[in-house]
């Protein structure tokens, strides 16, 4: 775990003072993917154009003027569709036995037939609706009827053994159905019946306007046409397989592919649109036909707003697995994380920098705006001038997993097998320690005084010049440690261990988690952060540690605090999550304090 170094403070008698009153908040908002980058969104609706939905695999969220914020959902939710009959109802469905009727911050169950791996729903009114997809495997197609109060039931349509894909009714007497290999099925005179479509690639997108004018988008960019006696296909404008289709009218359409290729259809032609942002969309929706206002939204919480074809990335993912981060001022921070990824935030963005190595980086710690270290497996060593990452030679190959730089000529690496490296005069070398456990933590207040941890509970302290091991209470691992004083400081481990050193002396700490704690953060007398598995987020205040209220659910791996009024968190899929803390004093605009929690 990297080093998080707490701002000097004076020697502490035991617990710390009250903190001042303040509104804090923690959230991860559209830069950084609604969630921390663990939704894979696969469908959106905007039942109007101030409020939209979007859906997928790890749960759901929504817009409200354009500020997407994730929604709590049931235990477990993992969502393929969804369809809004208004801003504040509407049905999800994934793959299980149930779908989910959502009314006013209310889930409720309602149960299909038969276990199903749901791929569209079309609820209209919300009086009557249908849902289509396929067994739970994707071999053969399910379709069930909804009718509010009698619940959902299987529909009598003509023998079907593909999987099917969308549904959707211009009224109660037309509509279509469509699914693998080319399947059409439409409702017309009061009965399903199946047309031939003279294709033979997967139809995922449909749209009716009338017993005579249907749309339907599959693979390879195929784009088919209804007419009113049979299907004729049309240049879909790509090659890439089209995956989700949004046709408010005859002559609007947007449609995305598979690949996030996204393409625009102007009442002639289908036409690709430039999407320079990087990211993977691979759902459309229009929110405001009249301004052509489009969200495409995808790929580890990819998220794009467009106007008139006109796109921008309120959240394109890095796709990194981060491991720490560290803080060089409240709007300056850098990440790390797996595959060598190094990325970085300027305040208002976070952006890929150019990385050396592939090597996984474990630690990052930034002493000024241009010096600073990363560490990771084998021993992998970078140093940042303020301009660019360079390797640094390194003295061992076992791999390091914490570092802290003191100041531009002196910084410190641990790691494995009681690795304890040290870097002065422009050289790193290895220094020999009192402990052959993994060491996982280290941090310094000054030159002179610092602190590591590591497994089987090892605390190391160093002073005059010396590095000793102090005296373990206990066998589980030790995953961080930040001084506040050279006598003073935290230090957090699996099974939610909490210790405090007192007057130089360490002490176990009463916890409110049993997760495993990853980071800690000392930013004030009487104010400490610590993180850790599936979203835990611990607050002290004073001499209590609280349990934060919990806004997303992936671990988080590294913390760094620039001082009591700014934080961030890193962990896997891309998490980023912000901290930030307003004194209360003086006139405060009021929505600013509403709580963006899901």
């Amino acid at each position: 775990m990297g080093a998080v170094r707490a701002a000097p403070a004076a020697q502490a008698a035991g617990p710390l003072a009250q903190a001042e009153p303040a509104f804090r908040e923690w959230r991860c908002d559209a830069r950084m993917g609604l969630g921390c980058g663990a939704i894979d969104f696969v469908a959106i609706d905007f039942p109007s154009p101030q409020v939209g939905w979007a859906a997928g695999k790890g749960g759901a969220a929504r817009a409200v003027g354009g500020i997407w914020s994730r929604v709590a959902t049931p235990e477990g939710a993992s969502f393929h569709a969804l369809d809004m009959i208004s801003s504040d109802e509407g049905w999800f469905a994934g793959t299980g036995p149930d779908v989910v009727h959502y009314t006013a911050g209310r889930w409720d169950r309602e149960p299909l037939p038969k276990p199903t791996w749901v791929r569209d729903i079309w609820m209209g009114t919300g009086e009557w609706g249908y849902v289509v997809g396929s067994t739970l495997t994707g071999e053969n197609g399910r379709f069930y009827r909804y009718q509010r109060g009698q619940g959902w039931s299987t529909v009598d349509f003509p023998e079907v053994t593909k999987a099917l894909h969308a549904v959707a009714f211009a009224n109660a007497d037309e509509g279509w159905a469509v699914g693998a290999q080319g399947t059409a099925l439409r409702w017309h005179a009061n009965k399903w019946q199946q047309v031939n479509t003279g294709l033979s690639v997967a139809l995922n997108g449909v749209a009716v306007f009338s017993a005579d004018e249907a749309y339907a988008v599959g693979g390879n960019g195929t784009v088919a046409v209804w007419n009113g006696q049979r299907w004729q296909q049309e240049d879909g404008g790509t090659s890439a397989s089209l995956i989700s289709l949004d046709m408010p009218s005859r002559m609007l359409a947007w449609a995305a592919a598979e690949d996030g290729t996204l393409v625009r259809f102007n009442g002639e032609d289908w036409i690709v649109s430039d999407n320079p942002t990087g990211g993977v969309p691979r759902a459309v929706a229009i929110a405001d036909p009249a301004r052509e206002e489009v969200w495409a939204m995808g790929r580890r919480g990819t998220l794009l707003h467009g106007v008139r074809g006109d796109w921008q990335g309120l959240y394109v993912p890095l796709v990194a697995d981060f491991n720490d981060v560290a803080m060089v001022g409240a709007d300056a921070a850098w990440a790390v994380g797996g595959g060598g990824v190094i990325a970085r935030w300027d305040g208002a963005d976070w952006q890929r920098a150019e990385s050396p190595t592939e090597a996984t980086l474990l630690a990052v710690d930034i002493s000024s705006p241009d010096t600073g270290w990363a560490v990771g497996e084998s021993g992998i060593i970078l140093r940042f001038d303020g301009r660019t990452w360079q390797r640094s030679d390194r003295p061992t190959t076992n791999t390091l997993h914490a570092v802290v730089s003191v100041g531009p000529d002196d910084a410190w690496a641990v790691g494995d097998s009681g690795t304890i490296l040290h870097f002065t005069a422009g050289a790193w070398t290895a220094v020999t320690g009192p402990t052959g456990a993994s060491l996982r933590g280290v941090s310094f207040v000054d030159a002179a005084n610092g602190a590591a941890v590591g497994t089987t509970g090892a605390i190391l302290r160093f002073a005059d010049g010396v590095w000793t091991a102090e005296r373990s209470l206990g066998g589980g691992a030790l995953n961080d440690v930040a001084m506040l004083s050279p006598t003073a400081g935290w230090a957090v481990g699996d099974g939610g261990t909490i210790l405090y050193m007192d007057r130089g002396r360490w002490q176990g700490w009463p916890s409110p988690e049993t997760v495993d704690l990853t980071s800690v953060a000392a930013v004030a007398d009487g104010e400490a952060w610590a993180v850790g598995q599936n979203g835990t987020i611990l607050f002290l205040d004073g001499q209590t540690w609280r349990l934060w209220p919990r806004a997303f659910d992936d671990r988080v791996e590294g913390l760094d605090c620039a001082d009591d009024t700014a934080c961030w968190g890193v962990g896997g899929s891309g998490t980023l999550v912000r901290y930030r803390k307003v004194r209360l004093s003086g006139f405060i605009h009021l929505p600013f304090l509403a709580r963006r929690w899901p």
